[in-house]
C-alpha cells in the first residue's frame, strides 16, 4: 500500500539521519491519506434516517419574510384564489430545512448495531451525529428518499448551526456513495396515491412489524415529551429501510436459491 511505502521510506530516512527526508515523506503521506485515498479509510455502508419537527416562530417568520413576497399564492396579491395555500405552507414546516428542527438521527452500519441520537436540543443531536459519522466515514449512504430530504436537511441545518455535515456527506444526487432506495425502486417519481411509502413496501414484502408508529405523530410526541416514542419510530424506519436495501441487493441470490426445477423441454439452445 502507498501509506506503508511512505512509512518504510520515512524509517529509512531516520536510520540514515535524514530527518528532513522523514518530515517530507510524513507530510506527503498525510496529504495522500487526506486527499487521494479517503476511500481506503472508509468503513461499512450505513443506513440513515432523521426526524424533524416545525421550527421556532422566528425561523418561520424569517422564511416567510423572503418567501411570501415572491409566492404566486400570496393572498395579498391573489385574493380570489379558493385554496388556502398559506395553511398548507404552515403544515409543511417540518418538511423544509428553513422552517424545521432535526430532533432525531438514527444511523446503522449494515448488519451491525444501530446508533440513535435523539434529544430536544437540535444542536446536540447534530453535533453528536456529526462526530459519529465523521469518525466511521461510511463508504455508502443508504436511505429512503434520502436525496431529497434527509441529506439536504443535514447539510443545511448543519450550515445554520455551524456543523460541517457538508464536508462528509455525498456531493449532489449522482454521488456514487449515495444509495436512495426510494429512487432505485420508483425512480424518484411522486406518487399521488402514496403507494410508494416505506410502510407500503414493508407491508407488501413482509416486514411491517419493524416499523413503529407514524411520522405524523412525531410533532405530537415531541410536544408531550415522549422522546422514547420518537426514538423507536426512527429506529424502526432505519431497520425497515435496511431490510428493503438487503432485499434489493439479494434479489438475484434469492431468485437462484429458490431451487426451481427446469424440465428438459423448457431449455432452449440458441
Amino acid at each position: 500500500m502507498i501509506s506503508n511505502r511512505f512509512f518504510t521510506l520515512a524509517l529509512n530516512g531516520i536510520e540514515d539521519g535524514k530527518w528532513d527526508t522523514y518530515l517530507r515523506l510524513f507530510i506527503g503521506c498525510k496529504r495522500v491519506i487526506q486527499e487521494g485515498h479517503r476511500e481506503d479509510f472508509m468503513q461499512d455502508p450505513v443506513v440513515i434516517d432523521i426526524e424533524t419537527i416545525p421550527g421556532t416562530a422566528q425561523q418561520i417568520k424569517t422564511y416567510k419574510d423572503v418567501k411570501c413576497a415572491r409566492c404566486d399564492h400570496n393572498p395579498a396579491d391573489h385574493p380570489k384564489q379558493k385554496k388556502d395555500y398559506c395553511a398548507e405552507c404552515d403544515e409543511q414546516a417540518a418538511l423544509r430545512w428553513h422552517t424545521s428542527q432535526t430532533i432525531c438521527i438514527t444511523v446503522k452500519p449494515v448488519d451491525m448495531d444501530v446508533t440513535c441520537f435523539c434529544d430536544r436540543d437540535e444542536v446536540k443531536v447534530l453535533e453528536d451525529a456529526y462526530e459519529y459519522l465523521s469518525e466511521i466515514r461510511p463508504s455508502k449512504w443508504i436511505g429512503f428518499n434520502i436525496k431529497d430530504f434527509d441529506l439536504i436537511h443535514l447539510k443545511m441545518r448543519g450550515m445554520v448551526n455551524d456543523i460541517p455535515f457538508i464536508n462528509i456527506l455525498p456531493v449532489g444526487k449522482y454521488d456514487k456513495r449515495l444509495y436512495d432506495v426510494y429512487d432505485v425502486l420508483v425512480e424518484g417519481k411522486w406518487n399521488k396515491q402514496q403507494s410508494a411509502t416505506l410502510e407500503m413496501f414493508a407491508a407488501m414484502l413482509g416486514f411491517k412489524e419493524l416499523l413503529y408508529g407514524s411520522g405524523r405523530d412525531v410533532p405530537k410526541w415531541f410536544a408531550e415529551g415522549k422522546m422514547d416514542e420518537i426514538r423507536k419510530h426512527n429506529i424502526g424506519d432505519v431497520l425497515a429501510t435496511e431490510q428493503l436495501y438487503l432485499r434489493i441487493c439479494d434479489a438475484e441470490t434469492r431468485y437462484r436459491s429458490r431451487g426451481r426445477k427446469i424440465d428438459d423441454e423448457e431449455v432452449f439452445v440458441l
